[in-house]
């Protein structure tokens, strides 16, 4: 069943790969965008009040989350900036349950969405997703570009780490915006990370 998650078109800017990324990150913006249900069920998880967090691990990396548990599958939401429902609300396809942020282990606006089985077991979401979210196919060996805003405390090889490349890659894509010295990036400077 495909349906739009977001209330605006968007594209997924980081793609499931599995245990090294959970889920689909949907719109990275600087302007939150609704969240709307996958489809009807029962809120099961609902937890708000969360800062960013950068760096953290576990449930705490969702930040502010929904976890949604429909006839015979389980959608999550993560990163939000607001929480509409609580646990025990029904919703149905499409309605609002809260707006896409940065809470959690998030580098920017955007929201992070994974798809469980029936048996609570993680899935693919691509999907799962209107056409509307998905990354066009037209040419595969074209790369992803995500915009990185960099944080008090990062180097290149950390940025790295949570891109799976290397940080050799981003200084070469970056050069221009370094300078000479790769060991010099600051807080707020923009980076762009080619998905590869």
């Amino acid at each position: 069943m495909r349906v739009k998650v977001l209330d605006k078109e968007t594209r997924i800017t980081n793609p499931y790969k599995g245990s090294a990324h959970t889920g689909v990150d949907l719109g990275r913006t600087s302007q939150p965008m609704t969240v709307l249900a996958h489809g009807s069920g029962e809120v099961i998880i609902a937890v708000s009040g969360k800062s960013n967090n950068k760096g953290s691990t576990g449930n705490e990396s969702y930040g502010n989350f929904i976890k949604i548990k429909h006839d015979n599958y389980y959608t999550l939401y993560a990163h939000l900036r607001d929480v509409y429902v609580s646990v025990g609300n029904k919703v149905n396809e499409k309605e609002a349950i809260g707006t896409m942020g940065e809470s959690g282990n998030a580098y920017g606006v955007h929201l992070h969405f994974e798809v469980f089985d029936k048996n609570n077991i993680r899935v693919n979401p691509e999907s799962y997703l209107d056409d509307s979210n998905i990354v066009d196919s037209g040419d595969s060996s074209e790369t992803q570009e995500i915009v990185y805003t960099v944080v008090k405390g990062d180097n290149l090889s950390k940025i790295a780490r949570q891109y799976n490349t290397t940080w050799q890659k981003i200084y070469s894509n970056n050069r221009g915006v370094i300078g000479s010295n790769p060991d010099l990036i600051y807080p707020d400077q923009k980076l762009v990370i080619k998905d590869e």
